[in-house]
């Protein structure tokens, strides 16, 4: 029993402090190169034209994705597919903008599919009308949209379409792009790590006493 101890307390430790919430989505600040003139972003598949560029700011690191950079058409989309357990709850949380002034509405769709649709948003991004880039998410307070959803399959797919074609001087800005297990169900592994070693301890006692 004695020669067990250490690496089976090891393995509970390890278990107890790893128990916390971690970002299962490739890149989702986009700092990982090749950046724009490139429509290949790091981690994502791209439909159209979305590039990685700090031209028109950012809420993580210095870039984010830009729908549609010069262009004047929607219907760009960014998508990427990640392993989910069934039956757990993920977060989805990213910041999302519109550098310049269109002539219309531009708009962001989000959907999460798994077996099924799981969510099928369209947001409106606040406008930023300033020719800086470092105020297109700070003047609005870093909008954060949060949504909550249950995977019901093996894979997920998170994909963003920009919607609005009156664009040829403004961009929807993505950035900072996270899928979560709630830090709760963390806390309740840690909780359920700590109740487990205590009990090994307990047992451990018992058999040297």
């Amino acid at each position: 029993m004695k020669a067990l101890r250490s690496p089976l307390l090891c393995g509970l430790f390890v278990f107890v402090v790893s128990a916390h919430a971690q970002n299962i989505i490739v890149n989702g600040d986009f700092e990982t190169p090749p950046y724009f003139p490139s429509h290949t972003v790091t981690g994502w598949t791209v439909m159209n034209n979305v590039v990685a560029d700090s031209s028109e700011g950012a809420t993580s690191g210095s870039h984010s994705a830009l729908f549609d950079a010069g262009e004047n058409s929607q219907g760009n989309m960014l998508f990427q597919s990640f392993a989910t357990t069934p039956g757990v709850i993920y977060t989805l949380q990213f910041d999302a903008a519109v550098f310049g002034q269109p002539d219309s509405p531009l708009q962001l769709q989000v959907q999460v599919t798994g077996n099924m649709p799981l969510i099928d948003q369209t947001l409106s991004p606040p406008v930023n009308t300033s020719s800086d880039p470092s105020q297109t998410f700070t003047d609005f307070s870093q909008y954060h949209f949060r949504f909550t959803f249950m995977a019901d399959s093996a894979s997920t797919t998170l994909k963003f379409t920009d919607i609005g074609s009156a664009n040829g001087v403004a961009d929807v800005v993505l950035d900072t792009v996270s899928v979560m297990i709630p830090e709760a169900s963390a806390i309740e592994l840690t909780i359920f790590g700590a109740g487990v070693l205590f009990g090994f301890l307990v047992l451990t006692r018992k058999f040297q006493s």
